[in-house]
Order: structure tokens, then sequence, then C-alpha cells
């Protein structure tokens, strides 16, 4: 078997010399060294736009991706913001379960979601001026649909319902 590689002249098989590997692995190296910076230059320019507040990807529920005239991306509220300003609004009065909130979500909106997008969307320091990438907190630049005194209240009551853990899960039963 043999690799013809014609731009640069080169024929790999098994009786080339020393000289015609050392100018394939070179090529391998040339190679590998490019795509590593380009990778460089994305990992760079992707923290660059996180730290100036830009989102990365699809807009969360309740925002749009838009594309603004002068051709720059843009995240804005949509015609769902008041869905979520509703849903973090009662939740935060102690008086609804996020069962119960999902209900309403149905009964008011006539929207169904399920109780992970709720929790989810509960969750989402997004919807206060925060995005949260790979356990990274940046301050975004978009319109916030609440405040962060209401995702505070939130928060504290989503902590008392967290699952509680069983001692003696996971032990061998007869």
């Amino acid at each position: 078997m043999e690799l013809h590689f014609m731009r640069e002249g080169l024929i790999i098989n098994k009786n080339s010399n020393s000289s015609d590997i050392l100018r394939w692995d070179m090529g391998v190296m040339f190679a590998k060294s490019y795509v590593t910076q380009l990778s460089d230059n994305v990992r760079r320019s992707l923290e660059q736009k996180m730290q100036n507040g830009e989102w990365l990807s699809k807009a969360p529920y309740g925002y749009s991706n838009v594309k603004r005239a002068d051709g720059s991306n843009w995240i804005e509220p949509n015609e769902y913001a008041h869905q979520v300003r509703a849903m973090y609004k009662w939740y935060s009065s102690g008086s609804f379960s996020m069962k119960q909130v999902q209900k309403l979500l149905f009964d008011e909106y006539n929207v169904k979601k399920s109780l992970s997008s709720v929790d989810k969307i509960l969750k989402n320091p997004f919807y206060y001026g925060v995005m949260r990438i790979k356990g990274q907190e940046y301050s975004h630049r978009y319109t916030p649909i609440i405040d962060k005194d209401m995702f505070d209240s939130v928060q504290i009551i989503c902590s008392r319902f967290k699952k509680k853990q069983f001692k003696f899960a996971g032990l061998p039963y007869d």
C-alpha cells in the first residue's frame, strides 16, 4: 500500500526512507499545530464574547434571537416574557408548588411545559441579567425579564424543596 501526496511530491510506503518519513512527520506536526491554533483562536473569541455579555446560542424561553439592522445578533424579550414573569411571581409568593405553576401556566396561557422545563426556567439567572455558561457566570447586555430580588426569592423557595438524601440508599439488602 502507498500514500501519494501530490502537492508535496511525496510517496510513503513500507520501503520509504527516513528522509521521506521525516517529511511526512513534519507535515503532520504542522497540520496539528494549525488545527490547535484555530481551536485556540475560537476559544479566545468565545471567551471575549462571554466577557462582553454576548449569549452564544439559542435564546432562553421568553426571549428571541434577532438580527439588528446593522447585522449584529441580539436577544430581546418576546411575547412569552410575561409568562416567565408570571411563573416567577406565582412561585415567589410561596403559595404555589412547581406542579401548580405548571398547571397555572396551562390554565392561564394554554401553554404546556414539562415540570423540568418549569424548574429550568425558575433556576435560570439569565432572566435577571446573568448568563451561566459551563459553571461560570457572566453579566449579559440584554433586557432582563425579572429583577434579582425576584430571582433570589424563588431560589430560596427552591432550596427548601431539594430532594432529601436517604441514609441507606445504595446499600445491599437481603
